[in-house]
């Protein structure tokens, strides 16, 4: 197969169900020689008939929702990749930068780095779930209004052309997911230390500081350094997603060592800020997010290694 049905049929693929990618894959190739053979024989030029198959075919995206035989709910077909385009170019926009103002004018009227970030973070969050609710309210009335048609959303629509097809990735482990996971690693490890700072007592227990906390704070940079490693393997394998899981253990486990026997968070904390009985609520609740993330990270890592061994895009 050429490079470009090659891409097609992957562009059609990372939409399909794992379960029924098998088939489609096989049908899909199929289909596109058929039509391919059919063309040449009717004495069209062999070096344009795969160009005008792929563009018959039309979208993948489209393409793979009738394979999969997943009905478009709330939104229709007419609608949806319309809906789906305004949604990813709004969300890629407006959140950042109300997050980002927010950010900057609270640190200029006095606030502190820290509280300031965390101001921006909620700021871009809800900002981030107005653009999902009026977008989607005002497709869904769109869809349902009679005097709402094909032609009249075609300026949020793309001609599909198979120009537009995506090329097939040589690799699994990009840099979005790198440096999001690097981040993630550096807030972590920067609210520890900054943490000690805050008045009118930090958060974490000072006598932490001589075991809990270094053993943590370990661990997360050799979760910093896994991720660089990931990074530069480029596809996940058995391999990588057991030593994820041993570190996502480990990092899991001692967290919950000191949660559970009281001696990683300072109760002197909760008493200055006047809420000296919600220690043992607050400990529970970082006790399940370790739980849930951790636990899930490390099934995720099984999950995309068993795809990449398929040759699927994780």
């Amino acid at each position: 197969m050429s490079q470009m049905k090659e891409r097609y049929v992957a562009a059609v693929l990372r939409s399909i169900p794992e379960d029924k990618r098998a088939d489609v894959d096989a049908e899909l190739r199929g289909a596109i020689e058929d039509a391919v053979e059919a063309k040449v024989e009717q004495g069209e030029d062999p070096g344009t008939v795969e160009v005008a198959v792929l563009t018959d075919l039309g979208d993948p995206d489209r393409l793979a929702a009738d394979y999969a035989d997943r009905p478009l709910w709330l939104i229709g077909p007419t609608f949806y990749f319309p809906w789906l385009r305004v949604m990813r170019t709004l969300l890629k926009i407006i959140p950042p930068i109300v997050g980002v103002a927010v950010a900057v004018v609270g640190y200029v009227v006095g606030d502190s780095l820290l509280g300031a970030f965390f101001d921006g973070l909620g700021a871009a969050i809800v900002a981030a779930l107005n653009v999902m609710f009026w977008v989607t309210l005002g497709f869904i009335v769109a869809e349902r209004s009679d005097e709402v048609t094909k032609a009249d959303i075609e300026p949020f629509n793309r001609v599909w052309t198979p120009d537009r097809l995506p090329a097939v990735p040589d690799r699994q482990i990009g840099y979005a997911e790198t440096i999001g996971s690097l981040v993630v690693v550096i807030f972590v490890i920067l609210v520890i230390f900054a943490q000690r700072s805050v008045a009118p007592a930090p958060f974490f227990d000072p006598d932490a500081w001589s075991l809990a906390i270094p053993v943590i704070l370990g661990l997360l940079v050799v979760s910093a350094g896994f991720e660089l490693v990931k990074f530069r393997v480029g596809r996940w394998s058995v391999g990588l997603a057991s030593f994820n899981a041993l570190l996502d253990v480990a990092l899991a486990g001692w967290w919950l060592w000191f949660l559970f026997n009281g001696s990683l968070l300072n109760q002197a904390f909760f008493d200055a800020i006047g809420f000296p009985d919600v220690a043992v609520q607050v400990s529970r609740g970082i006790s399940i997010g370790v739980v849930v993330v951790y636990g899930w990270s490390a099934i995720e890592g099984f999950v995309k290694a068993r795809r990449a061994t398929a040759g699927y895009r994780v």
